[in-house]
């Protein structure tokens, strides 16, 4: 069984999950919660330590409760595009999985400008997952 107990989670290099073909690093303080990308996978337009995700537990535990925050999307060339998500945090039995919703920003082809928010689109339902080896 995996448990994402805080003391594995302060580490300098935070726990290890997967997310779309990167490798993610996911830290723990308190009841705060930061992912960023570790190993991000080739054709993103992010760095290594790039925050994707914000936020807080705000009920339950580690191992099964809510949590809210910020998501950001990114574009190359473009400024973070921040929307609001929610969601869960969960054990799975070897794995834990962190599931984020929210309207996230659209932007116009070609552009930097956020035209709508969306509740379709591929950034609008995140999955982050332990259970990575390295």
């Amino acid at each position: 069984m995996f448990a994402m107990t805080p003391a594995k989670a302060e580490s300098p290099d935070g726990l290890k999950f997967h997310h779309g073909g990167s490798v993610m690093s996911v830290r723990t303080s308190g009841t705060a919660l930061t992912i960023h990308y570790a190993r991000p996978r080739a054709g993103l337009a992010v760095t290594k330590g790039t925050r994707l995700f914000t936020g807080a537990l705000t009920a339950g535990t580690w191992e099964d409760g809510k949590i809210e925050g910020k998501a950001a999307v990114f574009s190359k060339g473009c400024k973070s595009a921040p929307y609001t998500v929610s969601g869960t945090i969960r054990d799975e039995g070897p794995n834990i999985v962190v599931e984020l919703s929210g309207a996230a920003p659209v932007r116009a082809p070609g552009s930097c400008s956020v035209t709508r928010y969306s509740t379709s689109s591929s950034n609008s339902h995140l999955v982050i997952e332990s259970g990575i080896d390295e």
